[in-house]
């Protein structure tokens, strides 16, 4: 039955076929039965006194509570009993057959433990130490209460803090729970320990021996001696002591013992002193030193000195003279030099007076003999002077004095001396010193010019000041130079102010070095003061750019050339290879390049004149040098010309050719202008351009001049050194300061021979290219540093070399002696198609007196350049295997075609023909000329060496043949 409503009661009929049963007995459903309520619980915790509990907080009477596992059970109010401590439980509540859900779990906790009562330990108290306490059953989790406070547990159970006699107790306490108190302890205090025995003496005297007391003495202790033997009596006395040996002693009492005292000893009975032995020590010129033998036991020495050796004439001063106890010698001064003493000494005490030492007789040093002086007065070159002491006997043990006696030395010599006064002496061995003579080193002279020189003419000794305005038209020479203020001094061209020293520009002065003028100095002196220095360059338009670099410091860019566009002021980046701008405001740095380009005014090519103002460099300048092959935008730090050969053959961190940029502005309509980089080496220069007035065409001549920058290519990382050195001026005279851009060729003077031809590429439209081969000394026909240049290749439209290992060089170096059959490849690149001229622009040498040769191995043709240039036709390109620089042509060659020699040698000297040979013995000599003119012969020789005599020829290259006895001829060449 379904839809019954609980608690209402229903009959019920059953129908079938229309017939219905009577209704059933009433029925009813009851409703569902309650369950009690899932029990809940409440706990205490558990303490140091008792475990922990739980109770059934909804406890109902009527309901029966089942715990699991099995074993506690639920009492009035709901408290539980029978639980194991630790036990987790669940508990239902059970009620007319119903049974609640299982509680949460419970149990209870175990009572709280209580820690152990403290046990303590203790030490008892020692000589050194208080006695101290310890917590036996010590445990680091515990805190342990002292009573009274105060004291402390640490590691281990150690207790600190405690006053020593005091009495304390102490609990334990842990989690919550403290034990009872511990029996009380307390510490006794340290053991006390005797002092220190103090001793006093009474000194030894002529009756008895010294002896000793305890002064601290205390009756109640224990005295022990070491060594053993003496003992201590009433009062301190020490008794049983040896007489000289040395003692310590200690004080015991109550198993305390002291520290030993220090030590003591009794002095024995003082005897009547004995004789001092006398001995001589030093002997000077006016005092002698007399030492003896130390005596123990005495309270001085009395020391005699007499001129006789009985002692009736006594010097006063020494007449039973009393010394200290301590003295063993007696420096006797006052004393006359060259006579002779008398000295005796006696020691005294309390007990009487020994005898007299023996006599000692000395007699005193004499002076040193006569002497003179030789004087190195200062000059302006050396401000500094020298003395030099001259004996008229000489004795190697003598001292010299220079300051009257202050100091001496061993040396009769005394340099770098300021001017002034010298009082000179001499001291001998003895001690004895001359009288002084004074000596006098004068300042170096000065002349001043104030309208007149008031000391004559300036030179090199002498400092020149200029107190008026000055203009110098011809070189001076000066120690120094001083420019007074309000005073200016103008170096008129060409003209020199050589210095050995400094230059001085005082206040408003002002020296003003007008262009190709010099300022040279040979010392590494410091400068004060400015100078204005002034350069003239060619003329250039706004487009051409200038090399610098500055003679004085400090410079800016813009003062160079202020009306410069802002970004056209450059310097070079070596490790980048580019150029960088610089600002305006830039100082130059000493030694570095600049470029700067023209004035903006200069829409036509004019003269720009740069002023340099600043104090002038002098002395040694470096540059850093970072690696190998780069190139370097270097210049001439100087106000005076730079020596190219010197430079470079001082600084071999670069290659040994330097190269300068020329601007040539064409002053013509030609179509191709020479822009390029002149070269120079120790062989010479190569030029950028034919002759032609206002360009910059000149051959450099190996003289820098001053704000002159150039580049150079590095060998290696290092430093490049410009020097004092390697300026030149007049007298030396490699000055030449005049080839900034254009000038004169000036003579240049080498110690290396130099043999040398220039030749021109050029075309008629202002295309050119030099090149330079040249036989100079120290060069090989290998590549050299200082000989070989490679070409910078920076001519747009050609370039001219010659060619050796395969390097392109715009200069070569051969070797010496000449070889008249020597070929130098010749290679040349373009970039214009059709017809250039070879020529020669210059010979010196033997060179001028030889045909030169060029051979063009494209059309088969030997021409002699001496007889006019050479023109061919080209096409664009690059040609290193067309022409060959050659100094005979092929007829020369085949009227001496036994050319090479065979162990036999050849030579010139002292004007004489000399012909070796090492094998064959020589027939035949024959000599001929270039054109085979026969000159001389010589038959029947029959002998290895032959010289030829009486023989007679201008300055020229000869053939010399010589037939041996083989029948073998041999030819070689010779200038004669």
């Amino acid at each position: 039955i379904s839809g019954m409503t609980v608690g209402t009661s229903y009959t019920v009929t059953a129908t079938s076929g229309g017939c219905t049963s009577a209704a059933s007995a009433s029925f009813s459903n009851a409703a569902q039965l309650p369950t009690p309520a899932v029990p809940t619980l409440s706990n205490t915790a558990a303490s140091c006194s008792a475990d922990g509990t739980s109770t059934i907080s909804n406890y109902n009477a009527g309901n029966t509570y089942t715990f699991t596992p099995a074993g506690p059970s639920a009492g009035a109010g709901g408290a539980i009993s029978g639980m194991t401590v630790g036990t987790s439980y669940t508990v239902t509540a059970t009620s007319g057959g119903c049974t609640s859900a299982a509680s949460a779990s419970f149990s209870n906790a175990a009572q709280l433990p209580t820690p152990a009562v403290p046990t303590l330990s203790s030490t008892a108290a020692s000589c050194s130490a208080d006695g101290t306490s310890t917590i036996s059953n010590y445990n680091a989790g515990n805190t342990y209460t002292f009573t009274p406070a105060g004291p402390s547990a640490g590691a281990g159970g150690a207790i600190s803090g405690m006053t020593v006699g005091t009495s304390y107790t102490v609990t334990a306490s842990s989690g919550g729970c403290t034990s009872a108190a511990s029996a009380s302890f307390s510490n006794a205090a340290q053991l006390p320990t005797p002092a220190v025995p103090t001793l006093s003496s009474t000194a030894a005297s002529c009756s008895a021996d010294g002896t000793s007391t305890i002064s601290n003495y205390n009756a109640g202790n224990t005295y022990a001696f070491t060594p053993a033997g003496p003992t201590v009596g009433a009062g301190g006395a020490i008794s049983g002591m040896t007489v000289g040996t040395s003692y310590t002693v200690t004080a015991s009492n109550g198993g305390c013992t002291s520290a030993a005292s220090a030590s003591f000893s009794n002095a024995a009975q003082l005897p009547t002193p004995a004789v001092p032995s006398l001995t001589a020590g030093t002997i000077n010129c006016n005092d002698i030193t007399a030492n003896w033998t130390a005596i123990p036991n005495v309270t001085g020495y009395r020391i005699d000195v007499a001129r006789d050796n009985i002692f009736t004439d006594i010097l006063p001063a020494y007449n039973n003279l009393l010394l200290g106890s301590g003295v063993a010698t007696e420096n006797v001064t006052g004393l006359a030099s060259g006579l002779t003493f008398y000295i005796r000494v006696r020691a005294e005490n309390s007990c009487g007076t020994s005898p007299n030492s023996s006599t000692l007789t000395i007699t005193t040093g004499s002076s040193s003999t006569a002497f003179t002086t030789d004087l190195v007065q200062p000059t302006c070159v050396l401000a500094t002077g020298k003395i030099t002491i001259n004996e008229s006997v000489v004795d190697p043990s003598d001292q010299y004095s220079f300051d009257d006696g202050a100091t001496y030395q061993s040396s009769n010599i005394k340099d770098l001396l300021a001017a002034g006064t010298y009082k000179v002496r001499i001291k001998n061995t003895n001690g004895c010193e001359t009288a002084a003579t004074t000596v006098v080193l004068n300042a170096a002279t000065v002349t001043t010019y104030s309208g007149s020189w008031s000391n004559g003419v300036p030179d090199i000794l002498k400092k020149a000041i200029f107190a008026s305005n000055y203009t110098v038209t011809g070189d001076i020479q000066a120690c120094s130079c001083e420019v007074d203020s309000g005073v200016t001094v103008t170096v008129n061209p060409g003209f020199s102010l050589v210095l050995e020293n400094g230059i001085d520009v005082l206040g408003s002065g002002s020296i003003i070095f007008e262009n190709n003028s010099s300022l040279i100095q040979t010392n590494n002196v410091v400068n004060t003061g400015n100078i204005t220095y002034k350069r003239n360059t060619t003329p250039v338009g706004k487009f051409d750019y200038t090399y610098w670099s500055s003679p004085v410091s400090p410079q800016t860019l813009l003062n160079v050339s202020p009306t410069t566009l802002f970004d056209k002021y450059l310097s070079w980046d070596a490790v980048g290879g580019k150029w960088k701008v610089e600002a305006t405001g830039t100082v130059m740095e000493k030694g570095i390049g600049y470029i700067i380009r023209g004035p903006q005014a200069n829409a036509t090519p004019a003269v720009h004149t740069a002023s340099f103002i600043g104090v002038p460099n002098n002395g040694t300048i470096s540059v850093s040098i970072a690696g190998s092959g780069l190139s370097y935008l270097i210049g001439n730090p100087y106000p005076s010309a730079l020596d190219a050969d010197e430079f470079l053959g001082a600084n071999s961190a670069l290659d040994g050719t330097i190269r300068f940029w020329t601007h040539n502005t064409p002053v013509t309509n030609l179509k191709y202008n020479g822009n390029d980089y002149a070269s120079y080496n120790a062989v010479g220069g190569t030029g950028t351009a034919a002759a032609n007035t206002g360009v910059n065409n000149s051959i450099p001549t190996g003289k820098i001049a001053a704000g002159q920058a150039f580049f150079a290519t590095s060998n290696a990382a290092g430093t490049v050194t410009f020097e004092n050195t390697m300026r030149v001026g007049p007298g030396g005279a490699i000055l030449n300061n005049s080839q900034f851009f254009k000038g004169p060729k000036p003579k240049t003077s080498s110690a290396l021979k130099k043999h040398r031809i220039w030749l021109n590429l050029s075309n008629v439209d202002g295309a050119f290219k030099q090149l330079l081969v040249g036989y100079v000394t120290n060069a090989t026909n290998g590549l050299d540093r200082l000989f070989d240049g490679e070409t910078m290749n920076a001519n747009k439209y050609v370039d001219f070399y010659s060619i050796n290992e395969s390097k392109k060089l715009s200069i070569q170096g051969r070797a010496l002696p000449f070889d008249i059959l020597d070929q130098v490849p010749l290679g040349f690149k373009t970039t214009i198609e059709g017809t250039f001229s070879i020529n020669i622009d210059q010979v010196d040498g033997i060179l001028a007196s030889l045909p030169i040769f060029l051979e063009d191995k494209l059309t088969g043709t030997i021409v002699d350049l001496k007889k006019g240039a050479y023109s061919f036709s080209t096409a664009t390109g690059t040609f290193d295997d067309r022409f060959v620089l050659r100094y005979i042509d092929r007829s020369i060659v085949n009227n001496f075609p036994n050319i090479n020699l065979e162990k036999v040698l050849v030579s010139v000297k002292n004007h004489q023909i000399k012909i070796n040979s090492f094998d064959q013995t020589i027939e035949n000599v024959t000599i001929y000329d270039l054109s085979r003119r026969k000159l001389y012969e010589k038959d029947n020789i029959n002998s290895n060496e032959f010289n030829v005599p009486d023989f007679s020829s201008t300055n020229q290259f000869l053939m010399v043949q010589i037939r041996l006895k083989n029948g073998k001829i041999v030819t070689d060449k010779i200038i004669y």
